[in-house]
This record gives structure tokens, C-alpha cells and sequence, in this order.
């Protein structure tokens, strides 16, 4: 399964140019990785963000072959590395009921429906990168109206009462769309995504900036720097080779379980 995930989550660029940008990005960072337990700690810490950054763009284009690659091939040595072996076993049992949902005949339009419309996501809109988790759906509209006023939580009537705990859950649908018939009658949705919005790119601009300030003044692939040491930053800790640590093979060490 995971040669075949991996195939599928490197079909997708073709362009020869994206292939030569990766396969120098991946020798650098192979290369300062070799500068010291420091170095590829930090090497470690882009890999991590990269799967992180992977996982959204799937989950936000509706791309249900990305989705499962990036769990099968990047995210269960995390799991596994990090002690989370809950969550290792559920994303391992998903992909694997995933898969074999491809093979049965009675859900072969319920695959195809993930695959071809990206119908494993919500969308509240029609933009190209408004995919939304549904477990963050179920936050964003079960959960709001549930602890919002008149919900379940607020007041004490509805907390209290049987009939009105049934009456607000049997009820909660219908109200669901006419909230969102209200909302697209003032055009609460505009046209542009928030993400592209003027107020959203200079707060990314200027996270940019702090990013390469904090650079500027702590490397941490400092060539003068001790290779056996590995330096937290934050509050100045130092590891030698003879303590038990190995935060910077963690992924290794989660692939190897």
C-alpha cells in the first residue's frame, strides 16, 4: 500500500521543472542534515511542517488520493514516533478500509464519488481551495449551535430538560439551512477567498519577516557548532551522544515500529 500511496502522491507533478526543485531541495537538505544532531533536528522540523502543509492542501483541493498517501506515507512514522499509537492503529485501519471500499462492488460509486468529486470533504463554497475537514464541520455547526445561546449548554430549561434536549436535536437540521439560506441572502460568502484577502497576506508577510529575523539571529545549522550536541534554543538545554535522546531520528525511529 504504500508504494502504491507514494506513486500516486508523486503523479502528481509532472512538470519536469517541480521535479528538478525537488530533487535539489531534498540534496541540501540531506546535506545540512549531516552538519550535526542540531542540523537535522531542524531538518526533521521542515519535514514535519511539509507533511503538515501536504495534508491541508489535500484536504482543501478535495484530493482523496493525496489524503490517503500522505497518511500512509508520512504521517504513521509521526504517529508511531510521537507515542501516539492510537492514533497510528486508527489511520492505519482507515487507509486499509479505504482500500478495500475500492474493491467492493456495492460502495464502487461511494469511491468514486471520493476520488473523482473529492466528496470526502464539506464545502461551504465553490471556491477551488475551500475544502473542509468534517470533523471541523461538525465543530463549526453542531457544536457552535449547540454552546451558543438556546443551544444546549445555555440556559436552564435546556439544560435540565429531556423534552427540550429532543426538540432543539430533532430540530437542528431544518434550522442548519435556513441560517444558511439567510447568509447567502446578504451575500455573507463573497467572491474572493479570505486566504487571498489584502488584511490575511500581510499577516503572512509580516510571519514571513519574524521568521527570517529569528534566523538571522540563531542558526541552527551553525558549521562552528559541536556536531554531537543537540541545542534547544528556547531554553538553552544541550544533549550529548551519551544521553537517551534521539528527537532528531524521530521519524526513523517511527518507521522502525
Amino acid at each position: 500500500m504504500e508504494k502504491v500511496a507514494d506513486g500516486k502522491m508523486r503523479a502528481r507533478h509532472t512538470d519536469p521543472v517541480i521535479v528538478v526543485f525537488e530533487q535539489r531541495f531534498e540534496e541540501i537538505f540531506k546535506r545540512l542534515a549531516k552538519g550535526g544532531r542540531t542540523p537535522a533536528l531542524w531538518v526533521q522540523y521542515h519535514y514535519m511542517v511539509d507533511v503538515i502543509k501536504i495534508f491541508i492542501r489535500t484536504e482543501r483541493l478535495a484530493d482523496h488520493n493525496g489524503h490517503l498517501s500522505c497518511i500512509v506515507t508520512r504521517m504513521l512514522d509521526i504517529f508511531a514516533a510521537a507515542g501516539h499509537h492510537q492514533y497510528t492503529k486508527g489511520a492505519q485501519l482507515y487507509c486499509q478500509l479505504m482500500k478495500q471500499l475500492e474493491a467492493l462492488p456495492a460502495y464502487k460509486e461511494t469511491f468514486k464519488s471520493f476520488t473523482a468529486n473529492g466528496n470526502h470533504v464539506v464545502r461551504y463554497s465553490s471556491h477551488d481551495w475551500s475544502g473542509t475537514w468534517c470533523d471541523i464541520c461538525i465543530e463549526q455547526t453542531l457544536m457552535k449551535a449547540a454552546k451558543s445561546e438556546g443551544g444546549l449548554s445555555k440556559g436552564r430549561r435546556m439544560r435540565n430538560s429531556d423534552s427540550g434536549h429532543r426538540c432543539w436535536v430533532l430540530t437542528l437540521n431544518h434550522f442548519s439551512n435556513i441560517n444558511q439560506r439567510m447568509e447567502e441572502g446578504v451575500k455573507k460568502h463573497g467572491p474572493l477567498h479570505r486566504d487571498l484577502a489584502k488584511t490575511q497576506m500581510k499577516r503572512d508577510a509580516e510571519a514571513i519577516e519574524l521568521a527570517f529575523k529569528w534566523f538571522e539571529e540563531i542558526n541552527p545549522f551553525d558549521q562552528d557548532r559541536d556536531k554531537e550536541l543537540l541545542v534547544s534554543f528556547s531554553t538553552g538545554f544541550t544533549s550529548t551522544r551519551d544521553d537517551p535522546v534521539n528527537a532528531e531520528r524521530a521519524a526513523e525511529v517511527g518507521r522502525e515500529m
